[in-house]
């Protein structure tokens, strides 16, 4: 039991003198939890789209009508045909 005690003392050291790392650890598990808490929102917000449909099959209107607002800006087409 002694050298398992020896060797935990001699890594929280090591530990401790890397402020790196201890920086780090107090971010993730207090200021960014913190912050989650509060209410902020990882949901997308205004992402703006754009799409070019050679098929212009139902399936491709299908997914294009479920990219509304307020999570997407309006889509932007671009009409590419062949000549």
């Amino acid at each position: 039991m002694k050298a398992f005690w020896s060797i935990f003392v001699k890594e929280i050291i090591t530990f401790l003198r890397n402020w790196g790392l201890v920086i780090v650890l107090l971010y993730s598990f207090t200021i960014d939890v913190y912050i989650a808490g509060q209410g902020f929102e990882v949901k997308p917000r205004n992402v703006s789209i754009g799409y070019v449909d050679y098929s212009q099959g139902v399936i491709s209107k299908k997914i294009l009508n479920h990219l509304h607002s307020p999570e997407f800006k309006p889509q932007l087409s671009l009409n590419l045909r062949k000549s």
